[in-house]
C-alpha cells in the first residue's frame, strides 16, 4: 500500500511540496488564447489551437491525495488518474514495443513540447591560448511564470565537486535591461576559497508575472587541471571541458527560485528549467577544435582564433570541450550521433558510434523518440567516469574492452535529466536509478541489480536527497549503491509486478507527459496510478 507519497490528510508529500506538476489538465502546447501556468487549461474551449489531449478533469480548489490497493485517485493540482485501458494491465510479459504498438488508437500522450515562454540564451566563451582560463558573456531573456524581486544565478564550477580540481568562476558584471545592477554572493554550499554557488541579483523594481528580461551577466572560469569533473583542462593533451560552465539560470516554473546549497562530494546536484540556446560561441586557440554544445552551425578562423557556433533548441544546460579531436558522425534513432575523440584515443570515433547504436534505437523503442537534432559523445576526461547533459556526453579515454555500461547508462540520461529533468540534488533516483534501469531493460542487464545483496545503510533510501548521502560517516560508495543499484532493482521490481508491458506503456507516458519540464516523484506516482503493485515496490525501496 502506498501511504507516503499519496496521503488522505490533504498535505503533500514533502518531496513534492511546493513543486507544481506541470500537466494537471490538459496538455497543450503553450501560445497565445492559453492562460500560462500550471495544468495549461485552454482558454477557450473552442479553440482550434493544438488540444493534445486531455488527463482529467481538474478540481483547483484543494491537494488531496487518496490511494488504495484498486487504484490511485489524486485531485487537486495533480490528476492522478492514468487512464489507459485497463487491459495492459494483465502481468503480460511481452516486449515494449508492443506495449506501445497497443497503445495506438487509445489517446496515447504525445510528447509534450518546449514551453514557448522558455527563456531564450545567448552565450559566447573565449579561452585563453593555454585553456587554463575562460571569459565570457551570457544574455539571457527571461520571462518568469510568477511575481519577481531579485534575479538568482547559481555558479556551479564553485561547488565543492567541481571546484576540488582548482576550477572555479566569478561574476564581474550584471545588468538587467541594459542597467548595471548590484550582485549578492553567497556561498551556499560552496568550496572554501570560491566566489560561492549563488548569486542574487535584487532588481529595481518588482516585476509582474509575464514581463520580459533582459539579463546580461559577464563571468570569468579557472579550468582546474585533472579530475573527473565537467570543468577542468587535461594538459597534456590540451583538452579543456566545460560543462555547466555559465551562470545557470535558477528559476523553475511553477516553483521559482531554487536556492538550495551545494553538497561536498561527487554527484550532480543541478535543478533548471529549459531554454532556448540560441547562440554558442566559442572563441579558441585556431588549431584545436570545439565540440559537444547543440547543433553545429559554423566556424570562422581569423587573427588566430577560431569561433565556433552551435545552437539547440531546447536544453537545460550546455556543455562544450575544446582539443585536437578525430571525429565521426552516424545516423541513429532519429538523431545525427556525434563522436569526438581525442587525436591519440586509445579506442577510435566510429568506436564509441558502435558503442552508442543499440542503446540509442533500444530507448527509442522503450521511451520514444528523442526530439534532438544531435548527441555528442565526447571523449575528455582524463579518468574514469560519465557525465550527462542535454545532447552531449563526456567520457574518458578507454580501450575497446573496457566500454562497459559507460554508453548505455549516459544516453540513458539523455531521456531522464536531460529531456525529463529533475532536481538533482533533491531527487536524484529520477535521473541516476531511471538511468541504470533504461541500461539494464535495454540490455537484458535486469539480474545484475535485482539479484545483488545491498548493505544495510542503503536499503530503504532510494528515494533520499543528496545531502543525506553526503554525510558524515557514510561508506564510501553508498550513493552509488543506495540510488544508482537500489533504485535500478526497485524499478525492475515493479516492472515484473505490474507486468512488463504495462509498466513499459507507463514510463513511456511518463517520458512524454514530462519532457521539457522538471518532474518531481509524484509524477511517477501519477503514471503507475493503474499500477499498484508497481508503487508497493518502489514504496517499499523507499522512492516514494
Amino acid at each position: 500500500m502506498l501511504t507516503t507519497l499519496c496521503s488522505e490528510d490533504g498535505v503533500p508529500h514533502p518531496k513534492s511540496a511546493g513543486v507544481t506538476p506541470r500537466h494537471s489538465g490538459w496538455l497543450v502546447r503553450r501560445g497565445p488564447g492559453r492562460r500560462a501556468g500550471n495544468g495549461d487549461l485552454p482558454a477557450d474551449p473552442n479553440s482550434k489551437a493544438p488540444q493534445l489531449w486531455h488527463m482529467a478533469d481538474r478540481d483547483a480548489g484543494t491537494r488531496r491525495w487518496v490511494t488504495s490497493r484498486a487504484a490511485l485517485s489524486c485531485t487537486g493540482m495533480l490528476a492522478c488518474l492514468w487512464w489507459m485501458a485497463p487491459a495492459l494491465n494483465t502481468g503480460s510479459t511481452e516486449p515494449a514495443e508492443n506495449a506501445a504498438t497497443a497503445l495506438e488508437g487509445r489517446g496515447y500522450a504525445p510528447m509534450a513540447l518546449p514551453d514557448e515562454n522558455r527563456p531564450v540564451v545567448d552565450l559566447s566563451v573565449r579561452l585563453s591560448p593555454d585553456l587554463r582560463n575562460a571569459t565570457g558573456t551570457e544574455t539571457i531573456v527571461f520571462t518568469p511564470d510568477a511575481r519577481i524581486c531579485r534575479v538568482v544565478l547559481r555558479l556551479w564550477p564553485n561547488a565543492p565537486s567541481i571546484a576540488g580540481n582548482g576550477s572555479g568562476m566569478t561574476l564581474d558584471r550584471v545588468t538587467v535591461d541594459g542597467v548595471g545592477r548590484p550582485v549578492q554572493m553567497r556561498s551556499a554550499g560552496a568550496e572554501p576559497g570560491t566566489a560561492g554557488t549563488l548569486a542574487v541579483v535584487p532588481l529595481k523594481a518588482c516585476r509582474a508575472a509575464g514581463s520580459h528580461l533582459r539579463i546580461t551577466a559577464r563571468f570569468r572560469v579557472r579550468l582546474g587541471v585533472g579530475g573527473a569533473e565537467r570543468v577542468g583542462v587535461d594538459p597534456q593533451r590540451q583538452v579543456a571541458r566545460l560543462g555547466s560552465a555559465f551562470p545557470l539560470l535558477a528559476w523553475v516554473r511553477g516553483r521559482g527560485w531554487v536556492r538550495e546549497p551545494a553538497v561536498p562530494g561527487k554527484g550532480e546536484e543541478l535543478v533548471s528549467e529549459e531554454f532556448r540556446l540560441d547562440r554558442l560561441a566559442v572563441t579558441a586557440p585556431a588549431g584545436l577544435q570545439v565540440v559537444g554544445g547543440g547543433t553545429p552551425e559554423s566556424v570562422t578562423r581569423r587573427g588566430g582564433v577560431a569561433v565556433s557556433t552551435f545552437h539547440a533548441e531546447s536544453v537545460r544546460d550546455v556543455a562544450f570541450a575544446v582539443g585536437s579531436f578525430t571525429t565521426a558522425t552516424a545516423e541513429m534513432a532519429g538523431v545525427t550521433v556525434r563522436a569526438a575523440v581525442p587525436t591519440d584515443a586509445k579506442a577510435p570515433a566510429e568506436e564509441w558510434l558502435a558503442q552508442a547504436r543499440t542503446p540509442a534505437l533500444r530507448m527509442r523503442t522503450q521511451f520514444g523518440q528523442l526530439p534532438y537534432r544531435d548527441v555528442w559523445l565526447v571523449v575528455c576526461l582524463p579518468k574514469f567516469a560519465g557525465i550527462e547533459f542535454p545532447t552531449t556526453m563526456f567520457f574518458p579515454d578507454v580501450e575497446v574492452g573496457d566500454f562497459g555500461r559507460l554508453v548505455p547508462h549516459e544516453w540513458g540520461h539523455q531521456y531522464f535529466y536531460s529531456l525529463v529533468g529533475n532536481d538533482q540534488g533533491q531527487d536524484p533516483w529520477l535521473d541516476e536509478a531511471f538511468a541504470t534501469y533504461a541500461e539494464a531493460v535495454t540490455d537484458s542487464g535486469a539480474a545484475r541489480y535485482t539479484s545483488r545483496s545491498l548493505s544495510a545503510s542503503v536499503r530503504n533510501r532510494v528515494g533520499e536527497p543528496m545531502k543525506d548521502w553526503q554525510g558524515s560517516g557514510m561508506p564510501t560508495g553508498s550513493y552509488n549503491e543506495g540510488v544508482y543499484v537500489a533504485g535500478a532493482a526497485a524499478l525492475l521490481r515493479a516492472r515484473q509486478a505490474a507486468g512488463a508491458a504495462a509498466f513499459d506503456a507507463a514510463i513511456k507516458d511518463y517520458v512524454a507527459r514530462n519532457a521539457h519540464s522538471v518532474a518531481a516523484p509524484r509524477e511517477v506516482c501519477a503514471v503507475l496510478g493503474r499500477l499498484p503493485k508497481a508503487l508497493d515496490e518502489l514504496h517499499a525501496a523507499g522512492a516514494v
